[in-house]
């Protein structure tokens, strides 16, 4: 191959490798809930990756990692494993904030338990690359190969590279997340209290007492029945609906 055309061939990676990094980008526009966003992660990271096609993407969930996300069952179960015992790539890639190798599982002393279980299952090199942000680690990306010797430097560099943008879209997919939950509960909080207030003033409109009389029915009616309070006052709001309705078919 000529200097020219080997220049060509690294020109097409880089341009399918910053192809792969839009199509990651693009997750972050769109509103699939969080586990199809991590599994397009995986479909991404295997064509961008070079030489993976068996991938496993971990996240931490509660202060430990978790594997979220897996391109075929046996990776994920290889995934799993090393958190039941306590010892792997991604943990260890995880814990140090730097990439871990092993071209040799089943003979690696570095996991001695994780490595001859997962080459028996036909996986013998390992690639783990932590997803960081400056002050926290995100999880981390897993590559499986089931031959030895799977790595070479090109390789580490380009999953190092690609965890950079992935890293950016678990994280974002985190924060909109969790800001969606936060707005539903304050949509369910506004909620309640609506109902609550109508309640408050049908019982005042009944019984002519202040609006701190009427709320402390409706809360000694809640324990005594152990029914939520927002349940017991949609109950009279409705009750009150029904006599409406009833009083106007029959003309009252």
């Amino acid at each position: 191959m000529t200097l020219g055309e080997r220049q060509d061939t690294v020109d097409e990676l880089d341009d399918g490798f910053m192809g792969d990094i839009e199509k990651l980008a693009s997750l972050v526009a769109q509103r699939e809930p969080p586990q199809a966003t991590l599994g397009r992660i995986v479909e991404f990271s295997t064509s961008a990756i070079e030489g993976s096609s068996r991938l496993a993407l971990s996240v931490i969930a509660n202060g430990r990692p978790v594997a979220v996300a897996a391109s075929d069952e046996t990776v994920h179960t290889a995934e799993t494993l090393q958190y039941e015992l306590g010892e792997g790539p991604a943990l260890t890639a995880i814990a140090a904030r730097a990439t871990a190798v092993s071209r040799s599982l089943g003979g690696d002393a570095t996991w001695p338990r994780f490595g001859s279980t997962v080459a028996r299952r036909g996986l013998h090199s390992v690639l783990a690359v932590p997803m960081l942000l400056p002050d926290a680690v995100v999880g981390a990306i897993c590559v499986y190969v089931t031959h030895k010797d799977a790595f070479d430097a090109e390789a580490i560099d380009r999953a190092q590279r690609y965890a950079i943008p992935a890293t950016a879209v678990v994280h974002n997919m985190h924060l909109l997340h969790q800001s969606r939950i936060q707005i539903e509960r304050l949509s369910q909080a506004l909620t309640s209290r609506s109902v609550i207030d109508q309640a408050i003033g049908i019982i005042r409109s009944r019984n002519g007492g202040t609006a701190a009389d009427a709320f402390d029915r409706l809360r000694r009616i809640s324990n005594t029945d152990r029914v939520k309070l927002v349940d017991l006052a949609a109950q009279v709001v409705e009750r009150s609906v029904r006599r409406a309705r009833a009083r106007q078919d029959t003309g009252e």
